[in-house]
């Protein structure tokens, strides 16, 4: 991702993927056990986790 690419000195935001991912799968087997209904809608909230980098910190940094 571009969060994990320390060549690129730009501030980015890390999203939690694999919590993302482990949320989505609690939802699905919700959905397939009959706790929720289909298309049911719900709010999942997940921290994402700042990055800063030269952009915001400005320290000059050379990159190939």
């Amino acid at each position: 991702t571009l969060a994990d690419n320390p060549m690129l000195p730009l501030t980015t935001v890390a999203n939690p993927t694999s919590e993302v991912a482990a949320k989505a799968f609690d939802l699905l087997m919700s959905q397939i056990g009959g706790e929720i209904k289909p298309h049911e809608h719900q709010t999942v909230k997940v921290r994402p986790r700042l990055v800063a980098r030269a952009s915001t910190l400005g320290h000059s940094i050379n990159v190939p």
